[in-house]
């Protein structure tokens, strides 16, 4: 998601910040409570810096792809925060649902989020494959936001069969995605160009 503000006052101790923190945790190892604490720390600061930075609190109010698009940005920085709570309040030292909430809530909720958001206009410069806007597409984003939330509420409820559904839904949304993509390509859906504005310096 592209930035159009002036860059903010701390900003970039601020990401310094975060990233260091999160080095740090990593290098201490997440099966230790003080690293699991920095490296949940860290997220919590870069989700901040994310929501302080990006233009996606002001473009979801807007209509067409760009709203999808900040819709996807908003939810990555909803699961990368979870991950960092998760890592803090149920340290993997202490509990296995910790690490594994925070993992799906990073690798499913923000990174499939973020593709999800960003296909229909890295796809076509990539790979050539033109990958139309229309409103079908928000489905299999609810649906990926659903199986995320469901393995993690399974997690602390210690549901087992929640959490191999959750799996299920997972591989629904993303077989769901390119399927509403053709779809909306044969009702005529289509990207229109977003516009992208330099920093002010």
């Amino acid at each position: 998601m592209p930035f159009d503000t002036a860059p903010r006052r701390g900003g970039l101790p601020l990401y310094a910040g975060a990233c260091a923190l999160l080095l740090v945790g990593a290098a201490c190892g997440l099966a230790d409570w003080v690293g699991a604490a920095l490296a949940g720390t860290g997220l919590l600061t870069l989700t901040g810096w994310l929501v302080r930075h990006d233009i996606a609190v002001r473009t979801v109010r807007r209509d067409g792809q760009a709203r999808f698009m900040a819709a996807c940005m908003l939810a990555d920085y909803a699961w990368l925060g979870l991950a960092g709570l998760a890592l803090i309040a149920q340290p993997p030292s202490e509990t296995a649902f910790g690490y594994d909430i925070a993992l799906h809530a990073v690798l499913i909720g923000f990174v499939l989020s973020m593709v999800f958001g960003h296909a229909p206009i890295i796809l076509p410069a990539v790979a050539r494959l033109r990958v139309p806007y229309g409103p079908l597409l928000y489905g299999p984003l609810v649906l990926l936001q659903a199986s995320v939330t469901l393995r993690a509420g399974s997690g602390l409820a210690g549901w087992h069969s929640g959490r191999q559904w959750s799996g299920l839904l997972t591989i629904a949304a993303v077989l769901a995605y390119p399927a509403c993509a053709a779809a909306s390509k044969r009702v005529g859906g289509h990207a229109r160009p977003l516009p992208i504005r330099r920093a002010v310096p």
